[in-house]
């Protein structure tokens, strides 16, 4: 494994506080935290709603982003089990990132996180986004962007 790699984290806010989150991130040098959720919503934890968390990290060093368009469809979440919304979620996203520079920018730095819910990564679409993200190929150069993918 080349030290050169980008990574690319995620996290899972469940069971955690904002702080705990917080001090995670920083401790990883995270300056940007991604929310991937399709409602940056939170009902059970309020403090991982958008609002509070534009709010909380204001004063950061970590500055919040919501970007629900890497969301899953929630009319989706309940017609389909596990294996079968992450795999649609996998093909959904493939044409989507082509498209969506943005949450590429943020993260090559290796300073960024995807945010959402699920506790287990490998029952989340973050980990199936940030796989198609470490196998999409860059404009012009056409080589992968090969994040080192870290969850914590």
């Amino acid at each position: 494994m080349s030290e050169t790699r980008p990574k690319l984290y995620t996290i899972g806010y469940k069971g955690k506080t904002v702080e705990q989150v917080e001090k995670m991130l920083l401790e990883k040098g995270i300056e940007y935290l991604i929310d991937v959720r399709y409602f940056p919503f939170s009902r059970w934890q309020p403090q991982f709603s958008e609002k509070n968390l534009r709010k909380y990290f204001e004063n950061s060093k970590i500055t919040y982003v919501s970007m629900p368009d890497f969301g899953i469809d929630p009319k989706k979440k309940y017609a389909m089990d596990r294996k079968e919304l992450l795999e649609d979620y996998r093909k959904t996203m493939k044409n989507k990132l082509k498209k969506h520079h943005l949450i590429f920018g943020l993260s090559l730095g290796g300073k960024a996180c995807l945010m959402c819910l699920e506790k287990n990564p490998s029952e989340c679409h973050r980990s199936v986004l940030a796989e198609l993200m470490a196998k999409q190929k860059m404009p012009l150069l056409g080589e992968s962007f090969d994040f080192e993918i870290i969850h914590l």
